[in-house]
């Protein structure tokens, strides 16, 4: 336990789902509310839930919650098929504990350091001919198969340090910007099929992996500054544990 600092964990999520992005913890979530939104900068998405967690449990609870809200359906290939990308964030901000009573009032800014994980489940790209969607499943298929082929190009563009990165082809892509590369540390995990039938997805799979492999990534301490308010002094002098 680290008694001299104070680490406030925050926790969001969110789906690509045919090229909109979605607010999975949004409590209005299942009346249409928090979707459609809208991505800035460095992956900022306005709007976004964010939920303070204390507990471990708090934070499984809200991954539980996101997963449910989660697009699936059947096809040939998969009995359970993701139809979008979903992707699973953690904010955490940690600065000293005051020990000592403030001089003044109200607001106090202080030095902190902030990181960020991002969680991202892609889904699959499919081969519409071996998946047999249609219709509405045909149309997530092919948004699918547009935003991994915009992150490979993105990965292809860094890998190869061009002048110009396409970032902006895709919502997945603007999400993902500033964690492909750059200030960061980047880890991905390929599922792939020893089957022979889907030989070619495996490859694909293997090809895209090593593109991701080539990306630079120089990884820094993000130092800034936080208001902390009274209440939160306070607590830090009765050292409520936080």
């Amino acid at each position: 336990q680290d008694d001299a600092n104070v680490y406030e964990v925050e926790a969001a999520a969110l789906q690509v789902y045919n090229e909109e992005i979605d607010d999975l913890l949004h409590l209005g979530h299942h009346k249409g509310v928090g979707q459609r939104l809208e991505v800035q900068a460095a992956g900022h998405v306005p709007g976004l839930t964010w939920v303070k967690c204390q507990h471990p449990e708090e934070m499984l609870d809200l991954f539980s919650r996101a997963r449910a809200n989660i697009v699936y359906a059947e096809t040939k290939m998969n009995k359970k098929s993701s139809r979008s990308h979903s992707i699973f964030q953690v904010r955490i901000t940690k600065r000293v504990r005051v020990t000592a009573a403030p001089t003044g009032e109200g607001m106090m800014n202080m030095e902190c350091t902030r990181s960020r994980l991002i969680v991202a489940d892609l889904a699959g790209s499919e081969r519409m001919k071996k998946s047999g969607v249609e219709g509405m499943r045909l149309r997530e298929a092919t948004k699918i198969n547009k935003s991994l082929l915009a992150l490979g190009n993105v990965m292809s563009a860094l890998a190869a340090q061009k002048p110009h990165v396409p970032i902006r082809d895709s919502k997945l892509t603007r999400i993902l910007d500033g964690s492909i590369g750059g200030n960061c540390k980047t880890c991905l995990l390929v599922c792939a099929s020893p089957a022979t039938e889907n030989a070619q997805e495996t490859l694909n799979c293997l090809e895209f992996a090593y593109r991701a492999m080539s990306v630079a990534v120089t990884a820094q301490v993000n130092a800034g500054t936080v208001a902390v308010d009274a209440d939160a002094l306070q607590s830090d002098l009765r050292r409520d544990p936080r």
